[in-house]
């Protein structure tokens, strides 16, 4: 679907523009739907789709994905994957999934963002959001598991995440690129500590209590292909979806056959808080760390 910011949505309120950039299958649309929550004037566009001459991935379904407009002219195109609450804009908020650092930074799209961004009135922020390895790519091959219709190489999808967390640890290389302040914000702390990252939108939040729902609408509700994942929204569940897969065998391997991916992964999990499931996933697929 196309969809163009046009006078329809006044943005001389504006006062953020925030980035989440993140891989598939990261929880990354729970913590957008966390963060909305908190706003009245916002406007989300979801997995924005950094270049229209590009086809999509035959398995994307198009309801969750926007290729948009950002010249501000009055257009006439169909509504895509569009949320907002009121038509003066104060927040807008963007998402990337699987997309490059360096291929957002290029994207033509966020050029169009400029006299928005240059704004003294306006904070512009990027968040690069990432889940634990494990988990992430489980979730990916369980969906091929489960769904033939769903064929993404988890080898790929592994390297999405290399990618990712290369720029999750270059913070300052990411703001380069971006021209905006970047916030690193690990999934698994998300689930834990939600104050711990309120201050990503301002004070007015920071002793917030505000949890995310069961499932977000934002995403295809991926999480149906994981039980009785609907309710239960414990840190044990969120990280042991490695344990549902029917061939974790397979899921060793690819962490066998990519040693970027096995330096990475030690990295991520040293700095994190690990529930018992996550310490017996990091035992399986990585070792010692």
């Amino acid at each position: 679907m196309k969809y163009s910011l046009n006078t329809e949505c006044d943005f001389s309120e504006l006062s953020s523009l925030t980035y989440v950039i993140a891989t598939k299958r990261s929880g990354h649309h729970a913590f957008i739907e966390w963060m909305c929550s908190h706003l009245s004037d916002y406007l989300y566009l979801n997995n924005v789709n950094v270049n229209p001459d590009i086809e999509r991935d035959k398995y994307q379904k198009p309801h969750i994905e926007t290729d948009i407009d950002l010249d501000f002219a009055d257009a006439d195109d169909d509504v895509g994957n569009i949320h907002y609450k009121d038509a003066e804009v104060e927040h807008l908020m963007l998402s990337f999934e699987n997309k490059a650092v360096k291929g957002v930074s290029r994207a033509g799209r966020l050029n169009s963002l400029a006299h928005l961004s240059e704004r003294e009135s306006v904070k512009t922020t990027a968040v690069l959001f990432l889940r634990d390895p494990i988990n992430c790519l489980a979730s990916i091959a369980r969906y091929n598991e489960v769904n033939p219709n769903f064929k993404v190489s988890v080898e790929q999808q592994a390297e999405k995440w290399v990618a990712l967390a290369k720029d999750f640890y270059a913070p300052e290389q990411v703001e380069n690129l971006l021209d905006a302040k970047v916030k690193t914000v690990r999934y698994n702390d998300f689930i834990r500590n939600k104050v711990k990252v309120a201050h990503l939108l301002g004070n007015h939040v920071e002793q917030s209590t505000q949890r995310m729902s069961s499932l977000s609408r934002f995403g295809g509700g991926g999480d149906s292909k994981f039980g009785n994942a609907k309710t239960d929204m414990s840190v044990e569940s969120l990280e042991s979806r490695w344990q549902m897969l029917a061939s974790p065998a397979l899921l060793k391997e690819v962490f066998d056959d990519n040693s970027e991916l096995r330096e990475l992964s030690r990295r991520f999990y040293q700095g994190s808080k690990m529930s018992g499931a996550m310490k017996l996933g990091v035992e399986t697929f990585l070792g010692s760390l």
